[in-house]
């Protein structure tokens, strides 16, 4: 379980006995190195630089010239447990092994912090109305409308209801005092605040 294959039907490498899987937390199109928890992209395996902390890329396993006839759609990379293909961006190989089939990114949690579509090898994030789309095209941020008013933070607990600015200096509005708030709610278009309080 050393990541190198001793015995000739690579049996010492069996994920039987083997427990660790290298390969299975990593993204798409990525290997992960012996030493758990780092992943490269399977274009740096063999490519005569060393990127896992232990040199795991650029093993024996590299002389062995098995990618050239393995028939990859994209493209192939030597890993220790031989010949693997992987895809450009936005693509993951198929159930076969061998062709590319688009990979949707909006499976992935926190992709988008909203909405996400996916396209042909990509996707397009987008945001609810009152929301702005933010330079980095994933994360939305509310519209400060009307500019006048800023945003702010009401938050419940056992004592009572506080409304305070979002940079925590200032208390905008007098406390509610209750005497156990259990639920709260905000109607936006009411501007009214709704709880439970029992007791």
């Amino acid at each position: 379980c050393d990541g190198e294959k001793d015995c000739p039907d690579g049996s010492d490498e069996s994920p039987d006995i083997c427990t660790h899987s290298r390969t299975n937390q990593c993204p798409v199109n990525e290997h992960g190195c012996l030493d758990m928890g780092v992943c490269i992209h399977m274009s740096k395996l063999c490519d005569g630089v060393p990127d896992c902390s232990d040199g795991w890329d650029e093993g024996p396993h590299c002389r062995e010239p098995d990618c050239a006839s393995y028939g990859c759609q994209f493209k192939c990379g030597v890993t220790h447990d031989g010949p693997r293909c992987y895809c450009r961006h936005g693509f993951e190989v198929a159930a076969d092994g061998k062709r590319c089939k688009d990979f949707n990114e909006c499976n992935v949690y926190g992709t988008c912090s909203q909405t996400c579509t996916n396209t042909e090898g990509s996707f397009t994030c987008s945001c609810v109305e009152g929301y702005l789309l933010q330079p980095d095209n994933r994360s939305c941020k509310a519209k400060n409308e009307p500019v006048e008013r800023l945003p702010v933070l009401l938050i419940a607990n056992l004592h009572d209801i506080r409304c305070t600015s979002l940079s925590g200096s200032t208390t905008r509005l007098p406390s509610i005092p209750t005497k156990q708030t259990m639920a709260m709610d905000f109607i936006y278009a009411e501007e009214t605040i709704c709880w439970i309080d029992v007791g």
